[in-house]
């Protein structure tokens, strides 16, 4: 906010004193050179005429939490609901949520915890002779064991029969990614942008152990809502495709 601010002021000044160069407008120039939006940059202006200090950037999410689930912790969530299942016992989002906690340290909210369970493939259902409690769909259930089934159908074969398995995986990051926490003591000054940017969307093919040449994707999403950025349609998949 404060580098915001000196360079709004700099340019300001530099106009009013007919510099050689001409600032005709301070605060697309500042949103020029700093990549923050003229709306920002003309909020943080206003603030300081106002009030005669920068304001404080706004932190990330809210209740001092994670605003989104760990991927890497996927694997121990789903763990944990099939050892519940094999034991004949519920397992609801609370059971997850005390998971997260006890082992990663994680205070997540249930309902974060419950979106991101949906976004897994899980559902609840309840049965005949059993309570409600999470079950992973069918379709997400049959989809996997199809693909394990043809991998093992795949490895005895020749090498001029078999085919090569290749993953691929795709994820997001916004353009002001940042930790919530960090090593700073009580009264030292964090600075964060009040937004989450420009939303990137990355794409790779990797086989065996390592990753194939040529085939990074990276471009930025211009629609979209929620995890899935909705511009990774069957056409830009066709086209990367294609193009290996």
């Amino acid at each position: 906010m404060r580098k915001i601010q000196h360079v709004f002021e700099t340019l300001e000044k530099d106009k009013n004193a007919g510099a050689i160069v001409q600032m005709q407008d301070p605060s697309r120039l500042t949103s020029k050179y700093t990549g923050v939006a003229r709306s920002m940059v003309a909020t943080i202006a206003k603030s300081v005429r106002h009030t005669g200090h920068v304001p404080f950037a706004t932190p990330l999410g809210t209740r001092q939490q994670p605003t989104a689930m760990p991927f890497s912790l996927e694997g121990r969530m789903r763990e944990l609901v099939f050892e519940k299942h094999r034991q004949g016992t519920r397992c609801h989002a609370k059971h997850v949520k005390a998971l997260l906690k006890d082992e990663c340290g994680l205070d997540v909210h249930a309902r974060t915890v419950q979106r991101h369970l949906r976004r897994m493939g899980f559902c609840w259902l309840r049965t005949k002779n059993r309570p409600r409690s999470l079950r992973e769909q069918a379709e997400v259930r049959q989809q996997r064991h199809d693909d394990l089934y043809e991998i093992r159908q795949n490895r005895p074969l020749p090498p001029e029969e078999s085919y090569h398995v290749v993953y691929v995986e795709e994820r997001f990051l916004h353009h002001h990614h940042g930790g919530q926490d960090a090593w700073c003591s009580e009264n030292d000054l964090v600075e964060r942008m009040s937004g989450k940017g420009r939303r990137w969307c990355f794409m790779h093919a990797m086989q065996e152990n390592t990753l194939r040449e040529g085939t990074f994707l990276a471009f930025e999403a211009k629609k979209g809502t929620g995890d899935d950025p909705g511009q990774l349609d069957w056409e830009v998949f066709q086209h990367w495709f294609n193009a290996q």
